[in-house]
């Protein structure tokens, strides 16, 4: 999907994201792009509080649809394959934290109760 949908961009990079992330802030992925846009990394992908990398929370060059392609063609779907071939800017808590002291970007829905939780919080 993600070598398809960057064919499909004319920007030079584009926002990759989960759809299960409600509570995304326009501010981190103002972020993400600025810090793309300001080097020269393939991909800008945040490390989430527990260290995980997001790859479906991230900023990339559309330019890296060709070596996205190469893995489909290959049989290899993986994200973090792909983040193996291109160059990468980790954004570090410490970065990420100044724009969503929260990490409510981070907060996703897997399971039913993820989203009962969710519903309880402040601003829900």
């Amino acid at each position: 999907a993600l070598a398809f949908g960057l064919r499909q961009v004319s920007a030079g990079q584009a926002l990759v994201l989960a759809a299960d992330h409600p509570w995304l802030e326009r501010v981190l992925l103002q972020l993400l792009l600025d810090r793309l846009d300001a080097g020269d990394a393939d991909a800008v992908v945040p490390r989430d509080p527990s260290g995980q990398a997001q790859p479906l929370l991230a900023a990339y060059r559309t330019s890296v649809a060709t070596e996205a392609a190469h893995l489909v063609e290959s049989g290899q779907r993986s994200m973090h394959a792909l983040l193996d071939l291109i160059e990468v800017e980790w954004l570090d808590e410490r970065v990420w934290r100044t724009v969503d002291r929260a990490a409510r970007s981070f907060q996703d829905i897997d399971e039913p109760h993820d989203l009962t939780s969710l519903a309880d919080e402040p601003g829900a």
